[in-house]
């Protein structure tokens, strides 16, 4: 049931114009300072609703996490979810991952200008309301900057409690939505009020939230598994193997500081 409804939501909002952006924010073949190209899409745009998910500059859980509170997002508030990686980004979960519901790349290049004030340091820290976005100034003013990077605790817990229906709040009907977060929120999402019900009918459970989401965008690619499946995901299936699970967090700055040997 949550593949299917990802599926209707992506059908009936990602019909794709043929608008490309260059660097400087126009579309191909257009004029770099008069803002027509945007103007002229003006039509097409309003037939497209997104979530774009943008990689932030963090730790590869972190993203994880974050990427699957944006897929629900996108779902709750009945939008396309796609990632878009900036050029100068390192590559994102998709590199890892064949698609097995739905091609969630996105479809455009997005324009520089909108790209330039996403948050740049890993260590920054959001003032945003985690179900609000600022809208762009014209002509880019069918984006939509969503900033939960590094939230307060407390801040994120109105996720736990706001219609997410209404996604930005107070502008749902923005065509896209530039998010970009390191934060997670599947569980609290799960037990919001309004859409209780709605995960239950998908076949979901706070615990199981997370797994559920992660699953329906990735499914491991043949280079991940020829790493990773001879070596530990065979032997851990063998019923008579004995597990132990350890979680092992050191922060960001002892891998950068190996980054050489990665």
């Amino acid at each position: 049931q949550l593949h299917a409804a990802v599926r209707r939501a992506t059908l009936a909002n990602s019909s794709s114009s043929s608008l490309t952006y260059d660097k400087g924010g126009t579309s191909s073949g257009a004029s770099s300072n008069d803002g027509s190209s945007i103007n002229a899409s003006r039509d097409s745009w309003q037939q497209q609703r997104y979530l774009v998910s943008i990689p932030h500059l963090s730790g590869t859980a972190d993203h994880i996490i974050g990427l699957v509170t944006q897929f629900y997002l996108a779902l709750l508030g009945q939008r396309a979810f796609t990632v878009f990686t900036p050029p100068a980004h390192p590559p994102g979960l998709a590199a890892a991952c064949d698609f097995p519901f739905f091609n969630w790349t996105h479809p455009e290049q997005l324009p520089h200008t909108v790209l330039a004030s996403l948050p740049q340091q890993a260590t920054s820290r959001t003032d945003m309301a985690p179900n609000a976005a600022a809208i762009y100034p014209e002509p880019y003013q069918h984006y939509a900057l969503h900033n939960m990077v590094n939230p307060l605790d407390r801040d994120l817990e109105l996720l736990e409690t706001a219609d997410m229906a209404d996604f930005p709040a107070g502008n749902s009907s923005v065509p896209v939505v530039l998010s970009t977060t390191n934060r997670g929120a599947s569980y609290t999402l799960s037990r919001n009020p309004h859409h209780k019900e709605q995960f239950w009918e998908y076949g979901m459970r706070p615990e199981t939230a997370f797994m559920c989401g992660f699953w329906s965008l990735c499914s491991p690619n043949a280079a991940v598994q020829g790493q990773y499946m001879e070596k530990f995901w065979q032997p851990l299936q063998r019923p008579e193997a004995f597990k132990i699970g350890i979680q092992v967090r050191f922060g960001d700055q002892l891998a950068f500081l190996h980054k050489a040997d990665m």
